[in-house]
């Protein structure tokens, strides 16, 4: 039945969005730190040995793979819920990390947990797809992403009062969640 199906396709994208945030907090590590314990599971004991770093690259990579498999491919902004991982998102990260991982330890394919690889080609093809059929753009002004472009202060700042963008329009910020904005963390402890 039609329930059925939504509850699946639902279900896929919530799972595909865990992939990439498992990814998304290993890169973050991996960057850092290089080698980390890798905690796949809620029943893994938790004094875990440090694996190498090519373990945990790979495991960023099947992360990145799945996700971008099981979420959704709707456009920016036909996608309900602001705020939370898609696709070109998994699309898009997947590229960052294949460029840190490649060029950090000279190596021309990134692995995979199952023992294969992400190659370059591969990784072209994702970003490909991402910039043809994500929905996201560069916004037609670079000042409209700014929030001193907002309708309450575009007129306190010289270099925005009566000043009309490039597009011949008056400047109006872009907002959060605008059409540049693949995937962002909407709130943190820290300011950087």
């Amino acid at each position: 039945s039609n329930g059925n199906i939504q509850d699946q396709v639902l279900f896929n994208q919530r799972k595909g969005e865990a992939h990439f945030m498992r990814a998304y907090q290993y890169y973050e590590l991996a960057e850092l730190f290089g080698g980390v314990p890798l905690i796949l599971n809620t029943t893994q004991e938790t004094n875990v040995q440090r694996s190498t770093e090519g373990e945990v690259w790979a495991q960023i990579a099947s992360d990145l793979q799945q996700a971008i498999i099981l979420m959704s491919d709707k456009k920016y902004n036909e996608y309900v819920e602001s705020g939370h991982a898609t696709k070109w998102a998994a699309e898009a990260l997947m590229a960052r990390c294949f460029l840190f991982y490649t060029g950090f330890y000279q190596q021309d394919t990134m692995p995979t947990a199952d023992g294969g690889n992400i190659t370059k080609q591969q990784v072209i093809t994702w970003l490909e797809d991402c910039i043809n059929n994500s929905g996201h753009q560069l916004v037609s002004d670079f000042r409209n992403l700014w929030a001193y472009t907002n309708e309450y202060t575009v007129s306190d700042y010289k270099y925005t009062a009566n000043q009309k963008g490039i597009d011949g329009q008056s400047l109006r910020w872009a907002g959060n969640g605008n059409s540049e904005a693949v995937f962002a963390v909407k709130f943190g402890n820290f300011a950087g």
